[in-house]
């Protein structure tokens, strides 16, 4: 499919934004503009790599 400037934001996403990168309680949409400013085309990527280190870290729990 090749959607790589894509930057679903879930939970764990939206919880190592909000660790490394915006404030807290900021809203999904805004999260993903920021994200899509940040990291442009390659934010697909960029959210997966975020996620899986979300993940195994246990951020946010």
């Amino acid at each position: 499919m090749q959607k790589y400037d894509t930057f679903p934001v879930d939970v764990w996403v939206k919880r190592v934004m909000e660790e490394f990168y915006v404030e807290d309680n900021l809203s999904l949409p805004k999260i993903r503009k920021f994200a899509l400013d940040k990291f442009g085309d390659l934010a697909g990527f960029a959210q997966q790599y975020l996620f899986y280190y979300a993940r195994e870290l246990g951020i946010g729990r």
